[in-house]
């Protein structure tokens, strides 16, 4: 069996991640296959707890690499406003492989910086579909919110 903890990240997954460190039975990491591609991205060992807020871009895939294995999900969800904030420090603090700022100029097609007046709504939408796209994803499948 596996445990997959989801979210837009900024939702507490790393705290998660902390908490499961104390169960004995168990392994547990935070964005632990955050570098593989691939296979390799999807190659959880069992009994194994992930917390990656990027797998929301890969749920089909992962779904298809577990096969017929156990699987739980675990939706963390905090504040949208809150969380859109958290992300608006981080939109443009230097961090190259921010999930936000990847989302904000490759997954909406802008190369040149937002407005300071657009910048809280995009990390909005970032929000609101990764949400979304969790949401939907988890319909059929067993998981805690």
């Amino acid at each position: 069996m596996n445990v997959f903890v989801l979210g837009t990240g900024r939702c507490g997954t790393t705290t998660f991640v902390e908490a499961c460190r104390h169960v004995t039975n168990w392994t547990s990491a935070h964005e632990s296959r955050i570098k593989d591609h691939g296979p390799a991205r999807f190659d959880f060992p069992e009994q194994h707890i992930e917390a990656d807020n990027r797998l929301v871009w890969f749920l089909p895939v992962l779904e298809e690499a577990l096969g017929d294995r156990e699987t739980l999900f675990v939706h963390l969800l905090r504040d949208p406003d809150a969380t859109a904030e958290s992300f608006h420090k981080r939109l443009y603090g230097g961090y190259r492989s921010s999930i936000v700022t990847a989302f904000a100029h490759a997954m909406i097609m802008r190369p040149q910086d937002w407005p300071e007046d657009q910048q809280l709504d995009v990390c909005r939408f970032y929000v609101d579909t990764v949400t979304t796209t969790i949401t939907h994803f988890l319909r059929d499948k067993p998981h805690l919110v």
